[in-house]
């Protein structure tokens, strides 16, 4: 076993293990990217002299702005090997929060993925790095009500490190799995403990939290989110399992404890990880944070810090060489926790110490508190409700109603609640935004002033929920029922709104969704978004009672009567691009080439496709029917769960017009932009679509969207039959740019994936994701072609349940279970997790050549598309 010199700094530790382990493995990606120790080393070498060409100096800041790498890893080396300071970042951190912590810390280097690492001579020199001497600054949410940095030195890290290493019981031997996200400081212990012991640091580059990854990586030692032991396989094989960070379940603590080696760490960003450990055993009864670390001593205190004796609960207070050096930007709320001259923090926990002279974990002092696992800071939700300018006073809290917890807030104010949700949702994600809102002139206050909680609680019942008895009727009472067996509430009144009143999340929708199957209603989640109260919903469901139609029905609603000129198979000239702002059009048009038309409705050039002429006079009409010869026909409307007429306009009478105008002026060729829908919605289904299929032979089709979809396709197929040059574009669910970042704003995915990612790996079957930008890669290469015939353009490998499920890692819901063995009901259907394969010969055959390849489905693509839904699906 490598035992590190408390005494040294990382790197003069490090530089030990690689002169004696040089050829051992010291990173190992499950990508099968593979780093010895004298590989690592000489790659931190090289960033050094990098880093050094743009001015590092000792003392500096470097920010390390990359996703978990090699280079990461690397890059912290090389910041200390310069004696500066790492500041190590999460590449998906909000863009707004970043900003405000590079202007902060100022860093005088950024190490990102996009840095052409210049070759530069190298120094093998150790620096003489003092102890004393800042090594990381970490950025925790706090109390404060803003994200605050915290300064640390090498004297505790390195005295973390060689506590853990022998506890851990690490060797050269051993291969640790690295979980922990970039910016979080338990991710410096576990490369730290792994590196310092010559140990292979293991870690999955694309699915951080895939705990498959322990047999495959073969892992020996896992520092895991307590959230995840009840998911640990039975039958993994480990020798140490390191857990931390939160109250785990003592009966889950039991089970592991028995039979193999299980830790449980305790300690705050500002001592340094972790300042007390203990190996747990088949007795655990309680939250025991074990005894402190060499040069770590604890002393409960009580409010004007006087030690209290064993037995009696208290605040904890940390003092010894790994205590922080503090906030280096908040002076005076540095002052108030780092106390008796800085050599001791106070931590905010509320411990008290057992007679055997073991430390039990109480809870908080302070006011943050845990809501569906998500850590809340009521000061920052209250900082940023006053910086509106719109709120005098305000103060946050969590509220029950009956079982279920939500957030509120009271303010002073004179703007009404949905003003209020506005203002907060440009800065705050959307678990941070309260669900219960009481808006008063006068807050309910103490004697001394402080808001009254207790008063609070009380107007709040009293000003939210039903006001009265309402009579349901039978379908109303039905609805009224699963919304509160989703929402575990006894009382729902006819008219609240099942997000801002009733604190309902995506998690809830889907829980919904699953509920509502098992009744035989079909209710996707457009519907709850559009119908939002027991009522509005109920409304909804008898609007589209008669969800699906028959074939003679939806054939009786459209004929072309139409004579076409026969367009020349040669590159467009002048090109209509009819719905150009929205999803589609936005990624389709910077790739079209030549004159370019953009029509939409609020657009330079302004048309609406369910008027006549598209609004257009008469002049306007002939003159650019004569100038078009292509017309590239996006505009639709993607209401899921409105009815066939409500759809009707935009996709079938807008269909319409658009022939019309094909068939006015020059001859032109029609891009026509489809939906998969049209097989997977009508009956008979399919195992496999095929691309020249023109779906004649259905019976019946299923739900507005698909219908009209239909229809307009079918309507768009009979034009070419009549001489129209037509290429038919079927779409598979559009998703996240890959480009840009850009997402859809409601679509279906938006709307239910916050909530699918907390559901088991086989909840449902698999589903088509495709980035948007690939379908515009596509149809611009088809347009610029003058390609006809019909193209589907979608995943060739789609996603599974188990790769939305593992963007959570916390335990599914009982309430979502039911969705198992529900996927093929139509409202959970998600374009579509149907079992259906794609043809799409046509589409693979017309891009050889091109360069054209789809995009890697990623988990960090996944987990963008959860941060875009989370975003923009918030009620």
């Amino acid at each position: 076993m490598c035992s590190p010199d408390a005494t040294r700094s990382f790197v003069w530790n490090l530089a030990r293990v690689v002169e004696a382990h040089a050829e051992n493995i010291a990173i190992e990606t499950a990508q099968g990217t593979v780093l010895t120790y004298a590989q690592l080393w000489r790659r931190a070498l090289e960033l050094r002299a990098h880093m050094e060409q743009h001015s590092v100096t000792p003392g500096s800041t470097v920010a390390i702005l990359l996703p978990r790498s090699p280079d990461f890893v690397a890059g912290i080396i090389a910041v200390w090997l310069c004696e500066a300071v790492a500041l190590p970042l999460d590449v998906h951190t909000p863009a707004l929060r970043l900003q405000q912590m590079m202007q902060e810390a100022a860093p005088v280097f950024v190490l990102h993925e996009k840095d052409p690492v210049i070759a530069a001579p190298i120094r093998e020199t150790i620096p003489p790095t003092s102890l004393n001497a800042p090594a990381y600054l970490i950025y925790t949410s706090g109390s404060t009500g803003q994200p605050k940095g915290v300064l640390v030195s090498h004297a505790g890290l390195t005295n973390v490190l060689a506590a853990q290493i022998e506890l851990f019981q690490i060797i050269p031997q051993s291969r640790c799995l690295w979980m922990h996200g970039t910016s979080f400081d338990a991710s410096l212990s576990d490369i730290g403990t792994a590196l310092l012991a010559g140990a292979a640091l293991c870690f999955d580059q694309q699915k951080p939290h895939d705990l498959t990854s322990i047999q495959r990586m073969r892992i020996t030692h896992v520092d895991l989110p307590p959230a995840l032991l009840p998911y640990l396989d039975d039958n993994a094989v480990l020798q140490t399992i390191i857990i931390g960070g939160e109250v785990c379940a003592a009966s889950v603590i039991r089970k592991w404890a028995s039979r193999t080696r299980l830790i449980n760490v305790y300690g705050p960003t500002e001592a340094t990880i972790c300042t007390s450990m203990i190996v747990c055993d088949a007795h655990w009864d309680r939250p025991w944070i074990g005894h402190p670390i060499p040069g770590i001593a604890y002393t409960v205190c009580d409010d004007s810090g006087r030690e209290l004796p064993s037995g009696t609960p208290g605040e904890l207070r940390i003092s010894g060489a790994p205590v922080a050096l503090g906030y280096p930007w908040l002076p005076e709320f540095s002052a108030h926790r780092f106390v008796d001259g800085g050599k001791a923090y106070r931590t905010g926990d509320l411990v008290v110490r057992h007679d055997n002279g073991g430390y039990e974990f109480l809870g908080r002092v302070d006011r943050q508190f845990k809501l569906n696992g998500r850590l809340i800071c009521p000061e920052e939700v209250e900082r940023v409700l006053l910086e509106t300018g719109r709120v005098r006073r305000a103060h946050v809290l969590p509220w029950s109603r009956g079982p279920r917890m939500l957030l509120a807030a009271c303010v002073e104010s004179t703007e009404d609640t949905a003003t209020l949700r506005a203002l907060l949702e440009p800065t705050l994600p959307g678990w941070m935004i309260p669900s219960a809102w009481l808006v008063t002139d006068s807050m309910p206050s103490l004697a001394n002033g402080k808001p009254d909680a207790a008063a609070i609680q009380s107007a709040l019942f009293e000003t939210t929920g039903p006001k009265a008895a309402t009579a349901f009727s039978s379908d109303e009472e039905l609805v009224r029922q699963l919304f509160a067996q989703s929402l575990q509430l006894a009382e729902i009144g006819l008219h609240e709104d099942f997000f801002t009143d009733l604190g309902g999340d995506s998690l809830a929708v889907v829980s919904l969704m699953a509920l509502a199957a098992e009744r035989g209603v079909p209710l996707p989640a457009d519907a709850i978004h559009r119908g939002r109260s027991v009522a509005g919903v109920t409304r909804l469901i008898h609007e589209n009672a008669t969800e699906a139609m028959s074939r003679e029905a939806l054939q009786g609603r459209f004929r072309v009567d139409l004579a076409f000129q026969s367009a020349a198979a040669s590159p467009p000239q002048c090109i209509l691009i009819i719905g150009a702002t929205g999803f589609l059009g936005t990624a389709l048009l910077p790739r079209l080439s030549g004159r370019v038309l953009a029509m939409s409705r609020g657009g330079t050039l302004r048309g609406d496709v369910r008027l006549e002429r598209f609004g257009w006079d008469e002049a306007q009409w002939q003159q650019r029917a004569s100038e078009v010869d292509t017309v590239i026909h996006l505009a639709a409307d993607v209401r899921l769960f409105a009815p066939y007429a409500e759809l009707e306009p935009t996709q079938v009478t807008g269909t319409l017009n658009v022939l019309r105008f094909c068939a006015t002026g020059r001859a032109k060729t029609l891009h026509y932009a489809s939906t998969l829908s049209v097989f997977v919605d009508a009956d008979p289904p399919e195992s496999c679509c095929r691309e020249d299929d023109l779906r004649r032979d259905i019976t019946q089709v299923h739900g507005g969207y698909a219908q009209t979809k239909w229809v307009a396709e079918q309507l768009v197929l009979q034009a070419r039959d009549r001489g129209l040059r037509t290429a038919v574009h079927r779409l598979g669910l559009l998703s996240l740019n890959t480009e840009t970042g850009r997402g859809p704003a409601l679509d279906w995915l938006t709307l239910a994936l916050p909530g699918l990612v907390h559901l088991p790996a086989n909840a449902m079957q698999e589903c088509d994701l495709t980035p948007v930008d690939y379908a515009a890669r596509v149809m611009a290469h088809l347009i610029h072609r003058n390609a006809e015939g019909i193209f589907h353009i979608a995943s060739p490998k789609p996603v599974t349940q188990a790769e939305f499920a593992a963007l959570h890692t916390s335990q599914p819901s009982n309430a979502v279970s039911t969705l198992a063995g529900h996927s093929s009901h139509r409202s959970l259907n998600l374009f579509k997790s149907t079992g259906v394969r794609f043809d799409m010969r046509n589409t693979t055959q017309a891009i050889v050549g091109s360069g054209i390849e789809f995009p890697n489905i990623t988990t960090d693509y996944l987990r963008r598309c959860l941060r875009h839904a989370e975003l923009f699906a918030t009620p």
